[in-house]
């Protein structure tokens, strides 16, 4: 007996893959700059499993928030997160799966989370440089 695989992709539109190519581009650098930026401040590897872990559960709490968005909950909590960088990858993208979002809160949501990103990437170059020109040496405020 042969059993068959049907994929239901009824619910796939052209904008939801938009969105969800956007916000995962978006999201994986706001995330990949952080990480990289810590990880320039580690002499071994086991001190990056240290520093990667509140990173993390930054990154888990964006997911539980989207959790509660699909499941209709979360109210204010769910629009706020929608539009905070950290989370409006992971919240944003499941508002448009659930429902009609505003075009003009989709474009918000993106356009905070670019800005975030240049600023978070002219932070964490300097913070990539103090780490590895000032390596062994303890940094202060000015080697920023």
């Amino acid at each position: 007996m042969r059993q068959t695989l049907v994929l239901d992709v009824v619910g796939l539109t052209p904008g939801l893959l938009l969105g969800y190519g956007v916000f995962f581009l978006l999201g994986f650098t706001l995330f990949a700059l952080i990480y990289a930026s810590m990880g320039s401040f580690v002499s071994r590897p086991d001190d990056l499993q240290t520093l990667s872990l509140p990173l993390s559960f930054v990154a888990v709490a964006g997911y539980l928030s989207a959790i509660l968005a699909l499941s209709g909950g979360g109210g204010t909590w769910t629009f706020v997160a929608s539009f905070l960088p950290p989370f409006s990858p992971f919240v944003m993208l499941a508002r448009l799966m659930i429902g009609a979002v505003p075009p003009w809160q989709v474009a918000l949501s993106i356009g905070i989370l670019i800005v975030s990103i240049v600023f978070v990437a002219v932070v964490a170059t300097r913070m990539y440089a103090a780490g590895v020109l000032l390596y062994g040496q303890r940094p202060g405020v000015r080697a920023f």
